[in-house]
């Protein structure tokens, strides 16, 4: 019984120390896309026109829609690609927007939350399936160390 149950525990660590390697690519890769976004990107002011209510897993989010002006002088209409609830920003707020001259459908507000979330969260799930796996191993050595 004790065998078996260490075996589970190690398949455990395994599966953890995999899932913390692929959030770590994916943090890694998201921060680089997400840092020359950063550094390529034109800036506008922009303003928060409406907020849409979206259904997530435990409840409602609010997604904040803007508009601005590229550098052209064309308005551009964008709805944020990150929800939150309680709304971030208020309709009518003024903002910071980043944009790519090439795509600027593809605009961003100028926010901690809305340009590093995804490396961020992918970043921490990475640490702590990687904290948990070396947990679940440090005990399962000492356990099977002891005599039964």
């Amino acid at each position: 019984m004790r065998v078996a149950l260490a075996r589970r525990l190690k398949l455990i660590c395994l599966i953890l120390k995999i899932v913390a390697v692929v959030c770590l690519v994916v943090a890694i890769i998201s921060f680089i896309i997400d840092f020359r976004f950063v550094q390529a990107a034109s800036v506008a002011p922009g303003k928060v026109v409406q907020l849409v209510e979206r259904d997530v897993h435990d409840g409602q989010a609010f997604c904040p829609v803007f508009v601005f002006k590229d550098s052209s002088g064309k308005s551009h209409r964008v709805y944020s690609g990150v929800s939150t609830y309680p709304p971030e920003f208020q309709v009518g707020q003024q903002i910071r927007v980043l944009y790519s001259p090439t795509d600027p459908g593809s605009a961003e507000i100028d926010s901690f939350v809305d340009t590093w979330i995804v490396p961020l969260a992918t970043g921490s799930l990475a640490l702590v399936s990687l904290a948990i796996a070396v947990g679940l191993r440090f005990f399962l050595r000492r356990w099977t160390a002891t005599p039964t």
